[in-house]
């Protein structure tokens, strides 16, 4: 089903059983959410709902429980469906609170999942919640609202910042959950390059992928297409940092993974900042020490797409075909402007982040890397790459 990108009180869906703005809200991020985690067939979701209308005989529990499954087994393995006869209330008297809860345990991790990520559950309590309303079901809901902006990397609300839609409290909370949710669910799944070609995805900007210790040094970058291509570097003084620009690198630290391997037809796109002097190497193919890249520019922004010439046969080469640097195209002559790579080997084994090795290292930061098994066409690529351009401000 095809959904608004932004939701306003005149585009929200009616709940078959609503009463009120709120339920009618609670219902279309119910909607959106079982969309993306089962498919568009209405008439399921609407049977779904009408179980659950029996399980409370009340509207907006009826709605929070049937979230409550959505986001718990999109999360888990666990094939228990919740219903008031397993769910006990835990921390409040009112069973609506506790079913609140359950959705801020669980609401994170469901959209890393639904985002190709693993997703990694650690209980919040009641006691961590922020209080602002002094009315626990709004608390919760904003912090279940704060849940998907962490999951996004993006800036935490406070009450004075959730858009007044409605100039009522629950129901703006609701509505900014419900075009935060779209938001973040749309990222993944209306990007030009998730498809059955996307081989490995890299990204700074969505940091349940990424597993980091003390000041941010990160051990694990995870691999976001789902094929299970994390980048790790067990070593201290050598884990890349976390950091607002990207995934920064200065000169020592390698974050690679040696089993990864990929035949031709390939593609292959980066979101770079390069802030070394002299020449750079932000990656390479560590097995070979012939697939690289070249950075020459300090201080720039690179969006970098490379592709195979070929059909993939063995000999034929990758090839540069854009560079934008700084957000304008840039000659691709001898380097002397931009980037050049030595690209001739064409089986990627043993993908090297930060560096080549005994060769030049990398000082800069890594927004976003994606590796594609495929030779994309020109529509594809200047899909991928607009996205880019648009999604890191290039």
């Amino acid at each position: 089903m095809v959904y608004p990108t932004t939701w306003t009180p005149s585009n929200i869906l009616p709940c078959p059983y609503s009463k009120n703005d709120e339920e009618n809200i609670l219902y279309t991020i119910i909607a959106v959410h079982f969309d993306k985690n089962f498919g568009s067939d209405q008439t399921y979701l609407n049977g779904l709902m009408s179980q659950m209308w029996q399980n409370y005989n009340e509207t907006f529990k009826d709605l929070l429980i049937t979230w409550c499954n959505i986001n718990f087994h999109c999360s888990t393995t666990d094939p228990t469906l919740l219903t008031p006869a397993n769910f006990a209330p835990q921390y409040y008297p009112n069973s609506a609170e506790d079913l609140l809860i359950k959705v801020l345990n669980y609401i994170r991790p469901c959209i890393v999942k639904l985002q190709g990520g693993t997703p990694v559950i650690s209980p919040i309590l009641p006691s961590a919640i922020p209080q602002f309303y002094n009315a626990t079901i709004d608390d919760l809901l904003l912090e279940i609202l704060n849940q998907i902006q962490d999951s996004q990397n993006a800036a935490r609300y406070t009450p004075t910042t959730v858009p007044q839609a409605f100039n009522f409290r629950r129901a703006d909370i609701l509505l900014t959950i419900l075009n935060q949710i779209t938001s973040a669910l749309n990222v993944v799944q209306l990007t030009p390059f998730n498809d059955a070609n996307l081989f490995a995805w890299y990204a700074y900007d969505y940091p349940d992928s990424i597993s980091k210790g003390v000041n941010n040094y990160i051990s694990v970058w995870g691999d976001m297409s789902g094929h299970g291509y994390h980048l790790t570097q067990a070593t201290k003084n050598k884990q890349p940092i976390l950091a607002s620009e990207g995934v920064m690198f200065s000169g020592a630290q390698l974050i690679q993974n040696i089993a990864l391997q990929m035949d031709l037809p390939g593609s292959f796109y980066f979101i770079l900042k390069n802030t070394g002097t002299g020449l750079q190497i932000p990656f390479a193919n560590t097995n070979t020490g012939s697939f690289y890249l070249e950075l020459i520019n300090s201080g720039a922004v690179y969006m970098i797409c490379m592709t195979s010439l070929g059909i993939g046969t063995s000999g034929t080469n990758y090839k540069l075909i854009t560079v934008i640097v700084n957000g304008a195209n840039s000659l691709l002559s001898d380097g002397t402007n931009s980037a050049k790579g030595n690209l001739s080997n064409i089986i990627l084994y043993s993908l090297s982040i930060g560096g080549m090795g005994d060769y030049d290292p990398f000082t800069g930061y890594v927004k976003a890397w994606i590796i594609r098994s495929q030779a994309d066409d020109a529509i594809k690529q200047a899909a991928i790459q607009q996205y880019l351009i648009n999604r890191y401000s290039i």
